[in-house]
C-alpha cells in the first residue's frame, strides 16, 4: 500500500515537470513563430535595398548583426528549458 501512494506521488510530480515543460516548449514556439516573422520582413526588406549599393554594405551588417542577437535569445530559450 506504501508503495502504491509513493507511485502516485512521484506520478504527480513527473506530471507537474511535465507540464511546466509543455508550457516551456509552447513559449519556444511562440518565439521561434515571431523570429520566422522577423527573419522575413528582413528578407523583404534586402530584397527591397538590393538595388541600392551604397547602402547594401550597411544592410548587411545590419542584418548580421539581428541575425547574431536572434541566434542567441534562441539559445538562452533553449538552455533554460533543458535546465
Amino acid at each position: 500500500m506504501a508503495q502504491d501512494a509513493n507511485t502516485a506521488r512521484e506520478l504527480a510530480t513527473h506530471e507537474t515537470e511535465i507540464r511546466h515543460l509543455q508550457a516551456d516548449l509552447d513559449k519556444v514556439m511562440s518565439d521561434v513563430a515571431d523570429i520566422r516573422m522577423v527573419v522575413h520582413d528582413i528578407q523583404n526588406a534586402i530584397s527591397k535595398g538590393m538595388g541600392e549599393s551604397e547602402g547594401s554594405k550597411k544592410t548587411w551588417a545590419t542584418v548580421a548583426a539581428i541575425a547574431g542577437i536572434l541566434s542567441g535569445v534562441v539559445v538562452a530559450l533553449i538552455q533554460t528549458m533543458v535546465n
